[in-house]
């Protein structure tokens, strides 16, 4: 079936934020209020985190003494900040799902979608540009 290490941390923030969401929305009056608040926040780690995550690949690269990395590297540190950016766009999706199925606090839930919809709209976009950037020139016909 393959190895699926990337993916944990990604469900295991799902399956947190869908089961302390329930939990909240269910059980503590304007529950969901506070599971909107919380969709908000995962919308607002959606860009922190990730921006961490590569201030601190910097930082430790700027500190070893200089050479060069293997690309495989570089490749990992990516995946990294992937991951790091889809746990709490999962988190904040489900969250949001549940304070709008819940009908309270929809304002708070419809900005942490549109935060999480905007970096990923801004990675998309970004790595067209990358694309377009890298693809060699077409040779002119003579």
């Amino acid at each position: 079936m393959g190895d699926m290490g990337a993916a944990r941390p990604i469900l295991a923030a799902a399956a947190l934020a869908v089961g302390l969401g329930v939990l909240v929305a269910a059980v503590v009056p304007s529950g969901g209020h506070i599971v909107a608040v919380a969709a908000a926040v995962c919308g607002g780690a959606t860009w922190i985190l990730p921006l961490l995550g590569a201030a601190s690949w910097w930082y430790a690269e700027r500190r070893r003494r200089p050479r060069k990395l293997p690309s495989l590297a570089v490749v990992g540190h990516v995946i990294v900040i992937l991951v790091l950016a889809a746990m709490p766009t999962v988190a904040g999706i489900l969250l949001a799902i549940i304070a709008l199925v819940s009908g309270e606090g929809a304002s708070w839930a419809w900005s942490g979608l549109g935060a999480i919809a905007a970096l990923w709209m801004s990675v998309a976009i970004g790595g067209h540009f990358v694309s377009q950037k890298t693809k060699p020139a077409k040779p002119q016909p003579r």
